[in-house]
């Protein structure tokens, strides 16, 4: 939890305004030995070269940090978009959960040829041709509507029917589970 705080990690969950939000597992914990095995490698791979290995030093800190700043937060910020944006990513809509009848579903559609896929799915293929639909950019000045637009349809199918209907559309999709059902 430490490490997670000072990485900047708990402050890129959850919606604007939320509390900091602690990832459920100890990732600081499991990634750190993940770098440090790519190091211990490299080290190795540069001793076949060079006839010395390399000192490796991995800090907990320097790996969630490097992984928070994989994201243009600061930019984002200077856009005056959200960093925290809760259940969606408004500019890539529609990206984020939706519930289902019974659940939720992750829904990755950021490009034109998902976004079309979703359209078609939850039977709004006019959206293809909409001005507020058409494109990423009109999508994400009209992100609200659009995610209550495919809310609205999400809501009201079982998850083991909406996955693979978005899945025949050619749109990324998963079911959302809890940690027993996934292991």
């Amino acid at each position: 939890s430490i490490i997670q705080a000072l990485s900047g990690l708990m402050m890129t969950s959850g919606a604007p305004g939320d509390p900091p939000v602690r990832v459920g597992v100890p990732m600081a914990d499991l990634l750190a030995p993940v770098f440090a095995v790519i190091g211990i490698l490299a080290a190795l791979r540069q001793r076949e070269f060079g006839g010395a290995g390399q000192q490796v030093d991995v800090s907990m800190l320097g790996v969630l940090t490097s992984l928070v700043a994989a994201e243009p937060f600061d930019l984002l910020e200077a856009c005056g978009l959200p960093q925290r944006t809760g259940l969606m990513v408004p500019r890539l809509t529609p990206f984020g959960i939706y519930e289902s009848a019974d659940g939720h579903v992750a829904i990755c559609a950021p490009s034109e040829q998902f976004a079309r896929g979703v359209f078609a799915a939850i039977g709004r293929p006019e959206f293809e041709t909409d001005p507020r639909f058409a494109t990423r950019d009109a999508r994400v000045a009209h992100v609200n509507e659009l995610n209550a637009q495919i809310e609205a349809f999400t809501r009201t199918v079982p998850t083991a029917i909406l996955v693979p209907l978005l899945e025949r559309h050619g749109v990324p999709a998963a079911e959302v589970r809890s940690p027993a059902e996934a292991v």
